[in-house]
């Protein structure tokens, strides 16, 4: 919790600083300036973004209900963002829907059941029919968000006097924002220490409310369109988590990437 205040302290301290700027860039009045300042095309948008980055480890139970939480750690992460929202200027606001997918490298101390080799017949891996020899193990997340967005300051680069469709309007754009939602989550995984011969059923799932954090930059290129650059934290949240803690949660820490379509 510590280490997050310092990380949102931070980013404020970074806007203040790019509003300071663009205060010191206006001529007199420089808070209307800066309210009234060019904020580019504002109206409804739609943005896609891919996203990538790591997770915390997952504390919740492994094998029966009832057994002893142990860490469920992930390499990475990967995924896609899909959002829908409205600019108002220097506010924005959107719907965000995110899909997740990480690849289950230990649970607890031990590493993942990736092959069982010669002996592959002999155990059952509930999902992947009798004899598989490549047991699953993943985690799948996905959520949706209302985001509440500041877009701090518009620097143009290069803008043509005619503000066409089809001109090039270049300006960087910083922003931070956050949002709140809803979402859920689904782990399956196996030690590699699992007892030859006996059917093996280990999956996880849970759901709860999901906290987001985020600052990046708008690439503005034309008047309706953008690419997009930023960090993301996701607190997430998973109640109902089969076996051991009814009540899991991890942090997740994403760089996303992608199209903004204005219009």
């Amino acid at each position: 919790m510590t280490l997050m205040i310092k990380k949102i302290t931070k980013v404020f301290a970074i806007a203040a600083a790019l509003v300071s700027m663009g205060f010191a860039a206006s001529a007199k009045n420089p808070v209307m300036n800066y309210w009234n300042s060019n904020n580019g095309m504002t109206g409804g948008y739609v943005e896609g973004n891919i996203l990538y980055g790591d997770m915390d480890d997952v504390k919740t139970g492994y094998g029966v209900a009832g057994s002893a939480d142990v860490d469920w750690n992930f390499s990475e992460v990967y995924g896609a963002q899909f959002a829908i929202g409205r600019d108002w200027g220097k506010l924005r606001f959107d719907m965000r829907f995110v899909g997740m997918y990480g690849d289950l490298d230990k649970i607890g101390t031990q590493s993942v059941y990736r092959t069982r080799g010669a002996d592959c017949t002999s155990a059952d891996f509930e999902g992947d029919g009798a004899g598989s020899c490549q047991p699953d193990n993943y985690g799948a997340f996905g959520h949706g968000t209302f985001n509440l967005a500041w877009d701090i300051y518009r620097f143009d680069l290069h803008r043509f006097s005619d503000n066409s469709t089809w001109a090039w309007n270049a300006a960087v754009t910083p922003f931070i924002g956050g949002g709140y939602g809803y979402g859920g989550g689904y782990m399956v995984g196996y030690q590699t220490a699992e007892a030859a011969g006996t059917r093996i059923n280990n999956d996880k799932a849970g759901h709860g409310e999901v906290y987001r954090y985020e600052a990046g930059l708008q690439l503005n290129l034309t008047s309706w369109l953008s690419g997009v650059i930023a960090y993301n934290h996701f607190d997430m949240e998973f109640e109902g988590a089969q076996g051991g803690t009814s009540n899991a949660d991890t942090g997740i820490d994403v760089v996303n990437a992608g199209v903004r379509l204005t219009f």
